[in-house]
């Protein structure tokens, strides 16, 4: 709000004056008045004169055709935020050769890096978040006979990253200050959702590795092992998040329509893991053109030992249904692989290459971290319940929840369940030709398969879509008659009861008593990857290298993202007993990309006396240009279209014949007896339209594309020789150096996680519930002002410099 707004605001009997201060204070004055177009909901703010009416419900004053409500005057605020990162670095090495058959290696690795934390907003919840890392390794090398070595290694890795709550801020009557937001005014304030956590990694490795030649066949084979002590903590909205859609119902403290949970508890979770593996590979030259290569690999890899608590909730099993047990390791990951090699003719110019592969991952520490059973953590969800006086009654306190009694208490408690392990599997399969020619020209095409199966999906397991395909509520595009309204037999008073029923649970598991939603990351995902590779390369040669590459692919999956990293796909799937509609080109899917890259070292005055050389010659320039298919990004509505309790994932209606740049709402239409049976959109032009309550959208995922990277990259070299032993170099790389705006919601060259200017840290970019992610989402929310305008909510990537200087000797 402007001065004048809070001047309204502070005069309205009942409001909570607790809850607009400290608004004020966090979120501050707008200067001047903006136009409701550009509010996030395209409306103006209106703010009820009194309590007793509310806005997310449509009583009081929000009623329908009711009148009453104040228009307050809103703007935009900016803010300056930082974003660096402090970084330490330290290298050590160690070679000693003991004598003609022995050696010993050491290396030592230390990165310590402080990277600007601005996720929270505003800037009394910035700071440095460290993360520090350090590798050693010991390696020694014994030759038994010329065809017979050993290499025998010890490693030992440290990890550690810290997310405090910066600022030490409170909230008057809370225990501890929670993330809020205001959904209508895109505001948000708070320290990192993702706070307070830690993970400390200890990693022990060893492994031997034995080759030996005979005759035709090199045979290799080995033992890798390692054990891992990683504790961590990490509880989701640990502090409560609390999230309102529109202004006047959190002014009078009512309670939240978006999201009300928190998570209490203190658990420490251990990642704590060993793996046994051992391989056996030959290679096999059949003749002097056709090579061979056979491989086995067999990994025994435990669950994780904080999965195991699950067992402390075996008292709410159901045998049939759910059994909550200590998980179970997979035992049959075997890994094999086969490869050939050949080269027709004698000049050795041409190869030909396939192969085939099958490999496991490794399953990521959050599946399991958020998954503890209710005797250690358990999330109080309030989301959509009546009342007022929310956060005056100080929210959901920490103690909100006890340790939970056995049988059915246990089950009502029950939010989770790990299954046993399943790793996931990627089959592979490849093909490629290669040819040199032209003396330092190589040309190599090559197809690449992937098929990936078991992959984690974040589903819950007794949630189901009140609203079907035989009793949705039709989106009409143009305005039908009162007769076929009449004729509609469904309506949405009758859905939401039904919903408010309780419609929403699976029944088996309702009858069960498992009352609340239960997550689970259940190994149901499937992706399938196809591409076309081509590169021509010229080797350095003359002072020039030449590389030009092209790559055809496309990525289809139903899983790309299981947890909340990014609001660009939703992290579970609209219909938790529907995965088939979730299939679809992957948030991965980048369908063209070319690179062009290379380095020329400048032959002008390479041969003058040492002062010339110096001052004018010893020039390298390498410019880089890619070009890459925009990131596909799922529109979503933001609202609870099929009436399973979940807005995050629900999708939007496409009108095949609309313009797809235009997005667009939709109205109520009611029957004669004035119950709202269908919807018209607003802009029957409009391609994409936010599916209203009581609706099954029709649309799919990954339905638009960000901007394309079109990028030129640059780095200049210059050389200084100041003798045969020392050289100095300077030189400067420029990304982006045309500075060509690129809103292509990542990096340019990187495929860490992202935000604009001042969101970038912690890793989180455009997640759930920060000032990044909201601008994300109404981007691709049909009902939003800034829908589509990928400026609006995206950086630019704009041209970035890096000055470097070095000495070697």
């Amino acid at each position: 709000p402007t001065a004048a707004g809070y001047g309204i605001l502070s005069s309205l009997p009942g409001i909570n004056q607790t809850n607009l201060s400290e608004y004020k204070k966090y979120l501050g004055v707008a200067p001047t008045v903006a136009s409701p177009a550009t509010l996030p909901l395209s409306a103006p703010i209106r703010v009820a004169p009194a309590p007793g009416s509310n806005a997310s419900l449509k009583t009081g004053v929000f009623a329908s055709g009711a009148i009453g409500a104040i228009s307050i005057p809103v703007g935009q605020i900016s803010s300056s935020l930082p974003a660096f990162t402090n970084g330490e670095f330290g290298v050590g090495s160690l070679d000693y050769s003991i004598s003609d058959k022995d050696s010993l290696r050491g290396r030592f690795i230390l990165n310590r890096t402080g990277v600007a934390d601005t996720i929270g907003f505003p800037s009394v919840f910035f700071g440095v978040t460290p993360a520090n890392g350090y590798v050693a390794t010991f390696s020694e090398y014994h030759t038994f006979t010329p065809t017979l070595i050993n290499e025998f290694r010890l490693g030992y890795n440290r990890v550690s990253t810290v997310t405090p709550v910066f600022g030490n801020q409170s909230f008057p009557g809370l225990d501890a200050f929670p993330n809020i937001d205001i959904l209508e005014l895109n505001a948000a304030y708070g320290p990192d959702p993702s706070a307070p956590q830690y993970r400390i990694q200890n990693l022990y490795e060893l492994s031997d590795n034995i080759t030996w030649t005979r005759g035709n066949h090199s045979l290799k084979a080995g033992f890798d092992g390692w054990s891992a002590i990683s504790p961590s903590h990490f509880i989701q909205r640990s502090r409560g998040d609390y999230e309102w859609t529109y202004l006047s119902d959190y002014l009078y403290d009512t309670n939240p329509d978006s999201i009300a949970q928190r998570t209490v508890g203190n658990a420490t979770y251990y990642q704590n893991q060993q793996l046994f593996a051992w391989y056996a590979n030959d290679n096999w030259k059949v003749t002097p053109n056709l090579t061979v290569n056979a491989g086995l690999r067999y990994e025994y890899l435990t669950v994780p030992l904080g999965e195991s608590t699950q067992e402390l909730n075996s008292s709410a099993s159901v045998p049939g249904l759910l059994v909550f047990n200590s998980p179970t390791a997979q035992k049959t990951t075997f890994m094999p692989r086969l490869g050939v090699a050949y080269s027709p003719g004698i000049s050795g110019r041409t190869s030909v290459r396939a192969g085939f592969g099958l490999s496991y991952d490794v399953l990521y520490d959050n599946l399991g971290i958020s998954s503890g059973p209710p005797q250690l953590s358990s999330t109080v969800d309030v989301t959509g319940l009546n009342g007022t006086g929310f956060l005056a009654r100080g929210g959901i306190p920490s103690n909100a929840s006890v340790i939970v009694p056995e049988g059915a208490a246990a089950r009502a408690a029950t939010s989770s369940f790990i299954p046993n392990q399943k790793r996931p599997a990627a089959y592979n399969w490849n093909f490629g030709i290669q040819h040199q020619f032209a003396g330092n020209y190589i040309f190599e095409t090559r197809y690449l398969g992937t098929r990936g199966l078991f992959l984690p999906m974040q589903v819950q397991l007794n949630r189901q879509a009140v609203v079907n395909s035989s009793n949705a509520l039709p989106v009409f595009f143009t305005l039908p008659s009162q007769a076929t309204l009449n004729s509609l037999t469904s309506n949405l008073a009758g859905l939401q009861a039904e919903f408010n029923n309780r419609g929403f649970l699976v029944p088996k598991y309702a009858n069960a008593g498992f009352t609340g939603l239960i997550t689970a990351f259940t190994p149901q995902g499937n992706s399938i990857y196809h591409s076309w590779a081509n590169q021509l390369s010229r080797r350095f040669s003359n002072g020039l290298q030449f590389q030009g590459s092209y790559t055809w692919s496309h990525n289809i999956d139903d899983s790309t993202d299981a947890l909340a990293s990014t609001v660009l796909a939703p992290r579970r799937p609209m219909d938790s007993q529907n995965l088939r509609i979730e299939r679809a080109s992957s948030l991965l899917d980048y369908r063209n990309r070319i690179v062009l890259e290379m380095i020329y070292d400048l032959p002008y005055l390479k041969n003058r006396n040492r002062w010339l050389k110096n001052l004018l010659g010893n020039w390298e320039i390498a410019p880089v240009y890619t070009y890459q298919s925009g990131q596909h990004v799922t529109p979503q509505s933001g609202v609870d279209s099929n009436l399973n309790g979940d807005s995050a994932p629900d999708r939007v209606f496409v009108n095949p014949a609309g313009d797809r740049n235009l997005g667009t709402t939709a109205t109520p239409l009611a029957n004669s007896a004035g119950q709202i049976v269908a919807y018209l959109a607003v802009n029957p032009a409009a391609m994409f339209v936010t599916a209203p309550k009581g609706t099954l959208p029709n649309g799919g995922r990954s339905l638009l594309d960000l901007s394309p990277i079109d990028d030129i990259d640059l780095t200049l070299a210059k050389r200084v020789t100041l003798s045969e032993r020392f050289n100095i170099e300077f030189s400067l790389r420029a990304v982006n150096i045309l500075n060509h705006p690129q809103y292509t919601g990542g990096y340019l060259n990187d495929v860490a996680a992202f935000g604009p200017p001042g969101a970038i840290g912690g890793g989180a970019g455009y997640g759930a519930g920060t000032v990044a992610g909201n601008l994300a989402r109404s981007a691709i929310e049909p009902a939003s002002s800034i829908f589509e305008q990928w400026s609006q909510a995206f950086s630019s990537n704009p041209r970035s410099l890096q000055l470097a200087w070095k000495l070697v000797f």
